[in-house]
């Protein structure tokens, strides 16, 4: 009994002496949960501007070529299709301007132009910096004509939209990232998945047909 009473005499004075061990513990925990919070935000942040960036190239991108397609095709299934992505890839990326700006990120392209109301004048039209190279296919695009530019046209269509469907998806279903960058991805992921479609009813129905025929030449 008697050690008892000696050690409840010194327990305050051993309390007392452990509290900066232990608040300094809480301190150093409190320090890493920080750290890792900023981390994970510093990450979705940088996810979320890359996929803005993407974006905004890829509709300036589909701008461009549905401008040659529109120009260049032969057919008026594939000239009201290019018409169709001219228009809505220019409407998506008018919102992903605001956005961006939102999120003080600066898009490859030097203006998005609006010249003209909604009554069948000259359309709005993406301006992309010349820096941002349109890659090989679309160099490629302006040098083939007739039905060879067609098949080449809706091929290239397919193997964007693919790639971007899966890029949309992909932010869509990413856990902590921007509820505003979410919707954006959301609410353009139908538009593309009918442009996906529609390019593959037009290869189907406008190039499967030619390459069927006796000494067509395909590559």
């Amino acid at each position: 009994m008697k050690g008892h009473h000696t050690f409840g005499k010194y327990l305050p004075v051993l309390l007392i002496a452990l509290m900066p061990h232990v608040s300094s513990a809480q301190g150093q925990s409190q320090t890493q949960g920080s750290r890792q919070a900023q981390s994970t935000e510093l990450m979705q942040r940088m996810q979320a501007e890359y996929f803005l960036k993407q974006a905004a190239h890829s509709n300036v991108m589909q701008v461009q070529m549905a401008e040659i397609a529109q120009r260049k095709a032969t057919t008026d299934a594939v000239r009201q299709y290019a018409k169709r992505l001219e228009t809505d890839h220019v409407k998506a990326n008018q919102q992903l301007v605001v956005l961006a700006r939102s999120w003080n990120v600066t898009l490859p392209m030097v203006s998005l132009q609006t010249p003209s109301g909604q009554n069948g004048t000259e359309s709005e039209r993406a301006r992309v910096d010349p820096a941002v190279d349109p890659e090989q296919k679309m160099q490629r695009l302006k040098s083939l004509s007739g039905a060879q530019f067609e098949r080449e046209f809706l091929k290239a269509q397919i193997g964007h939209h693919i790639k971007d469907i899966a890029r949309y998806e992909q932010i869509a279903g990413l856990p902590g990232i921007a509820p505003s960058v979410k919707a954006y991805a959301q609410q353009t992921l139908p538009t593309l998945r009918a442009h996906l479609k529609a390019a593959m009813d037009l290869w189907e129905s406008q190039v499967m047909p030619t390459q069927r025929q006796p000494g067509s030449a395909t590559r």
